[in-house]
């Protein structure tokens, strides 16, 4: 038999037990047992605390029923602040009785148990007191191999929240198994559960060694999609952590591109005083397609700070043929447009207009709110705040869908005026960002058009260029140049498509979404007139790349000023002109370099390139030291390191160079 009664006497505690639980409705809406006040567990006010007899009733001696009364009651008895939890942590053992509840057989008593673990928790420095009771392992048994009711998941994920905001606490809650299942949690449709559980990811996402274990867990999907979903359906807590954990995580390259690639982009956050010098847009309604019909949800009242034009982007029809992308596009630009007019645009943490630290100087928003809002800090006056948005659309113009978007958002235009504004960080982030864009052949055509070419080669004949500068300038360049395969497929393109797209500019029964596509199109058929590389050497391009060529500069800058011209020289009037620049010393000087000092031939790869292009034009061959080359690219033929594709290339330039060789004889 227990001596639990003699002990009880002993401590001057009646033996009998207390009077049956009155049921009392959870803050999670279920059903729980709470003890009515008795003499021998008075309430709070009457007599000595019940405190130290509740704990004694956990006893596992005791029967389930009796232990979950206990916790339960102590439960309420937390809830009383800092105090109540100190005088339930003083007493022996009592977290480790809780904690045995946790994975009990009954749900109140797990609720309860893990209740009061919340409570606890809560207060410093008792963490880590629940900790070492074994409360991390009971929850992760409770987790994973039972399947308790919402609200015990919830209480529990909530015990693990307070944890993880001890740093010597996370890698204990990041353990592949707890981990697994908090990161499902975040697919909860119960809003704590789901907030409790992007609160932990946050948490965790502070410890750099921890932040691979998330990567590898799948977080960043989950957490992209609680920033994309309805605002209906996900709480602004958990928008709040998932936005953060994003952020830490993006800290990591692969990360970062993951993130955008789930359709999110970073935004920097340049601060409310940078927006003051944007001119106010007129008050009407966003372009919409003409066979779009639009419910005014204000009748015929405007308003002054342009909520009806967020409405009506916000209420289209859903019966209207209006593709999902295109509607988000609308509703993004609707709604900046009105946060720009009420000065409600987000600012960096703490209200400073140039954030201090990184964490600070960005947001990560849905593509739909970000093109506009990247667009928007392009335009604005201040060059540093332009710069950043350079640099945000040089990181997220990875896929073919966001180049084009962010090109018809109007980025081009802003980039290419960067490129003029005498600043060489803004220049290079505009530089990045036009070379990110180019690779979209549509794109690439747009931005030739706004007159990028001229305006990138005015910078590289600038004196004193950065070389960082130079190198960013003439990628850019590279990518802009195009082949003559591509040229002459695009002009006769466009001799076949330019009268069906007259007649659609011309006709009455033409919708207006439809005519501007076909103004757009006539504008890129006008632009393909003028050659690219025409515009490089009209520009004055050739001297600057074959004096880079030349140079003592590294060897990635002097191959993309190579890779230039050797799409210069696919016309025959360029390789003559170049030839009897100073390319034939230019060319032997970048060989000797890499025969001497590097022995992946990736330099002489594209030498050879731009040799065999010059070889192919009779008038500039004629003007080329032929026998040098044979010699260098001998010496380097023999280079055992050279892989087999660069030795093709040596050894077609050498049956080109002797051929011409028995010419000359």
């Amino acid at each position: 038999m227990s001596c639990l009664p003699w002990l009880w006497h002993a401590a001057g505690v009646p033996a009998r037990l207390p009077p049956l639980p009155t049921p009392t409705v959870t803050k999670s809406g279920t059903t729980r047992l709470r003890l009515r006040a008795s003499p021998a567990f008075p309430s709070e006010g009457h007599g000595d605390s019940p405190v130290p007899q509740l704990v004694r009733l956990l006893g596992l001696d005791n029967p389930l029923d009796k232990r979950e009364e206990a916790v339960d009651e102590l439960w309420r008895q937390s809830e009383g602040g800092k105090e109540s939890v100190e005088e339930i942590v003083s007493c022996p053992g009592c977290l480790d009785l809780v904690v045995s509840l946790v994975t009990s057989g009954s749900h109140a008593a797990s609720e309860a148990a893990s209740g009061l673990l919340r409570e606890v928790s809560a207060v410093q420095p008792y963490g880590s007191l629940v900790a070492q009771a074994g409360a991390i392992q009971e929850i992760t048994g409770l987790l994973t191999r039972k399947s308790p009711p919402p609200e015990v998941r919830d209480q529990a994920a909530n015990v693990l929240l307070n944890l993880a905001a001890e740093p010597g606490l996370r890698e204990k809650i990041a353990n592949p198994e707890l981990l697994a299942a908090v990161v499902l949690m975040l697919d909860s449709e119960l809003q704590g559960e789901q907030n409790a559980a992007a609160g932990i990811i946050a948490k965790l996402s502070l410890s750099e060694g921890i932040q691979s274990l998330l990567l590898g867990a799948g977080v960043i999907p989950k957490l992209a999609n609680i920033l994309k979903a309805d605002f209906q359906k996900v709480s602004k807590v958990a928008r709040l952590e998932a936005r953060n954990a994003l952020l830490r995580l993006a800290k990591n390259p692969d990360a970062k591109m993951a993130t955008i690639d789930q359709g999110l982009m970073f935004v920097p956050l340049v601060g409310a005083d940078a927006y003051k010098s944007l001119k106010a847009t007129g008050v009407g309604a966003p372009k919409v397609p003409e066979q779009v019909t639009l419910e005014h949800p204000l009748g015929s009242q405007e308003s002054p700070f342009g909520a009806g034009d967020l409405l009506l982007g916000l209420h289209i029809s859903s019966q209207q043929s209006v593709d999902e992308a295109t509607q988000l596009a609308m509703e993004g630009r609707s709604r900046l447009n009105f946060l720009k007019r009420v000065g409600l645009v987000e600012t960096p943490a703490g209200g400073d207009n140039k954030p201090k630290s990184e964490a600070q100087s960005s947001t990560v928003l849905p593509w739909w709110d970000a093109i506009p809002r990247l667009v928007l800090i392009l335009g604005l006056e201040d060059v540093s705040y332009a710069m950043q948005g350079a640099r945000a659309i040089g990181e997220v113009a990875i896929t073919e869908d966001y180049r084009r978007k962010l090109a018809k958002a109007g980025a081009v235009p802003h980039l290419v005026y960067l490129l003029g504004s005498g600043d060489e960080t803004a220049m290079g982030a505009a530089a990045t960002a036009i070379e990110k864009l180019s690779i979209s052949q549509k794109v690439r055509r747009a931005i030739n058009a706004f007159g990028a070419i001229p305006a990138l080669v005015s910078v590289l004949k600038t004196p004193d260029v950065p070389e960082s500068l130079q190198e960013k300038i003439v990628g850019a360049l590279v990518r802009l140049s195009q082949t003559q395969e591509e040229v002459e497929a695009t002009t006769v393109r466009s001799g076949s498509v330019a009268r069906g797209v007259l007649d659609i500019v011309n006709s009455e029964d033409a919708t207006y979404e439809a005519k501007v596509e076909a103004e757009n199109v006539l504008k890129e058929i006008m632009s393909l007139k003028a050659d690219p590389r025409d515009k490089i050497v009209d520009a004055g391009g050739a001297a600057p790349l074959i004096r880079l060529v030349a140079s003592s500069g590294s060897f990635s800058l002097r191959r993309k000023a190579a890779s230039v011209l050797e799409s210069l020289a696919t016309k025959e009037a360029h390789a003559v002109s170049m030839a009897g620049a100073g390319v034939d010393s230019a060319l032997k000087s970048l060989l000797r370099v890499e025969t001497a000092d590097e022995d992946d031939g990736s330099g002489v790869s594209a030498a050879c390139s731009l040799l065999g292009r010059l070889l192919d034009c009779e008038n500039a061959r004629e003007k080329l030291d032929c026998p040098s080359y044979v010699a260098l690219l001998g010496e380097f033929s023999k280079l055992e390191s050279v892989p087999l594709s660069i030795r093709h290339k040596i050894w077609e330039c050498l049956l080109k160079l002797g051929e011409q060789s028995r010419r000359m004889h």
